[in-house]
């Protein structure tokens, strides 16, 4: 090993006080990088650090939407089997239905839609939270929003489908009426 590449080991009380402090320089550069990195790293939390409050208030408010919304939206661009429409819940029905019954148990359901940095790159996300504001507790989900066409419409369109699957994914609200997927199949009726 050349001179020049070799350290000195400290001798020394003084000396070795002087590498010490060096090593702590470095380190407290390091600390830095490392709590910058983390202040931006992605929030992918999906519940506040307890959940007893949105959990119990939860429990309280979906026993009054188990019997289901009834799926009055049609869609004629996606047909059965037999040729008719597809149905599907409404955003407006799920809120309509399930909406009262949240705010009597001091519930509320936010959605937004961010960017997330994922294994594949940045994609869009809708994020939905259901807040108990009593108790300052959250349960928060996360659908990925990708429009196989390009554009604001197709946008807008996979963003009023997120908001619907978001809402009524996290909140377990039922269609009235469950045909275990025979409609898709085209058998019985």
């Amino acid at each position: 090993m050349s001179e020049e590449n070799q350290e000195s080991v400290p001798v020394t009380a003084e000396q070795q006080i002087n590498a010490l402090n060096k090593v702590i320089e470095e380190m407290a550069e390091h600390m830095e990088e490392l709590q910058a990195k983390l202040k931006s790293k992605e929030d992918w939390s999906i519940s506040s650090p307890s959940i007893k409050g949105v959990a119990l208030a939860l429990s309280k408010a979906q026993p009054e939407w188990a019997d289901g919304v009834v799926e009055t939206g049609r869609n004629p661009h996606f047909k059965r089997p037999d040729g008719t429409p597809s149905t599907f819940q409404q955003l407006g029905d799920l809120v309509a239905k399930a909406g009262p019954i949240l705010a009597k148990n001091g519930l509320a359901v936010t959605q937004k839609t961010v960017p997330k940095e994922t294994s594949a790159g940045v994609r869009m996300f809708l994020v939905t939270t259901i807040l108990h504001g009593a108790t300052d507790t959250w349960l928060r989900g996360y659908w990925p929003m990708s429009p196989e066409r390009k554009g604001q419409q197709a946008l807008a369109s996979e963003h009023t489908y997120s908001k619907r699957q978001g809402y009524g994914g996290m909140l377990v609200i039922p269609p009235a009426e469950d045909d275990d997927g025979e409609a898709s199949e085209g058998r019985g009726k």
